[in-house]
């Protein structure tokens, strides 16, 4: 259905950016 593909995108998409944010913090912090 349309409504569960779009869900699971915005879903993919909100994880992907706070993993990226995390793996920013957890790399600054490694500096």
């Amino acid at each position: 259905p349309f409504h569960v593909a779009v869900t699971s995108f915005t879903f993919h998409f909100l994880f992907g950016t706070n993993f990226m944010i995390l793996n920013r913090v957890d790399v600054a912090d490694s500096l």
